[in-house]
């Protein structure tokens, strides 16, 4: 009788289970042949189930073992990881290169060239019409026993941006590798009579140029063994001032230029901006703002020097300026 029912329980399965292996089981692996052929991934992974289905015995008898007083003693759990035991990198300031520095007369002119020529960098020196405070920096830079020459520049003439390179690799030996570009032509819109000469000078002289310059000392870089770009620029580039609406847009167009360039020519030419918070003219009492944006600049300097990873960005020093005072909606 027991022989019968394990008779009749394997019939059923066979009847049940013919038209599955016989006729569906094939369509199931058309199915899965036509899916893969189409390129669209499969809702599960048949080899890991079975896989799975197999060793979740053996899984279970060995996932939590017995753990002795002894093993205990002899295999202690990890200690947590804490700060002061984390090693960092201490990289230092790249020296040795050439830098280039747009202008010496313009605001942090001095402080940079002194900060690079310090650090071992030959330093060329931009100057426009007055030479006068770009020979004392000169001056400061070899008495220190710095490499420095002064170099002509006109942000608004394209052949003397172009001599202004070739001035740079004669008399500093070789294709700069670093340029700060600190030159901006700060000059008003005035609304009730503007002049279109006027608001060329200004996107000339403050996106153009600059544009102009960056791009042929980038490709030079790029060529050679790489180099880094950093555009120093006021938060007037990012948020209009009264006025002076030909300054902001020009120089808002600097920063997109800033990452068009570190898309153009990255990784191996960094191009970086820092944004300062500058007083305008009118304002009194910026000695001491002059001060903190040069410190901060510096800061945001050495930083970006050893940075390799670090392309395409905006580093704002404005002491939360820009946090303070968003942008108003367009």
């Amino acid at each position: 009788m027991k022989n019968i029912l394990q008779g009749l329980k394997l019939a059923i399965v066979l009847v049940l289970g013919l038209p599955f292996i016989l006729f569906l089981l094939p369509m199931f692996v058309i199915h899965i042949f036509i899916e893969r052929r189409a390129g669209r991934p499969l809702p599960f992974d048949f080899v890991d189930m079975i896989f799975k289905v197999f060793s979740h015995r053996k899984q279970e008898s060995s996932a939590f073992p017995s753990l002795s007083a002894q093993d205990a003693t002899e295999n202690p759990s990890p200690s947590p990881i804490l700060f002061k035991d984390l090693e960092f990198p201490k990289e230092s300031v790249h020296a040795g290169g050439i830098a280039l520095i747009t202008c010496g007369k313009c605001p942090f002119g001095g402080a940079l060239s002194e900060t690079l020529a310090s650090l071992g960098y030959k330093v060329g020196v931009g100057y426009h019409h007055d030479k006068s405070i770009t020979d004392k920096i000169i001056t400061q830079i070899r008495q220190a026993g710095g490499v420095a020459h002064p170099l002509p520049l006109d942000m608004g003439d394209p052949a003397l941006i172009k001599n202004f390179l070739e001035e740079a690799n004669r008399s500093l030996g070789g294709t700069p590798n670093l340029l700060i570009h600190n030159s901006a032509y700060f000059h008003p819109t005035h609304h009730q009579e503007p002049l279109w000469e006027a608001m060329e000078a200004v996107f000339r002289m403050n996106v153009q140029g600059p544009l102009w310059l960056s791009s042929l000392l980038a490709s030079q870089m790029y060529d050679g063994g790489g180099g880094q770009i950093i555009h120093v620029c006021d938060m007037y580039s990012e948020q209009p001032l009264k006025g002076y609406s030909a300054y902001s847009t020009a120089r808002s167009g600097l920063l997109m230029a800033n990452q068009s360039l570190s898309l153009e020519f990255g990784p191996k030419v960094r191009v970086n901006a820092i944004v300062h918070a500058m007083a305008p003219p009118s304002e009194t009492a910026k000695g001491i703002q002059q001060q903190e944006n040069t410190t901060a600049i510096i800061h945001a300097l050495r930083y970006l020097l050893t940075a390799h990873e670090i392309t395409g960005e905006i580093m704002h020093v404005d002491g939360g300026h820009q946090r303070n005072h968003p942008r108003p909606l367009m």
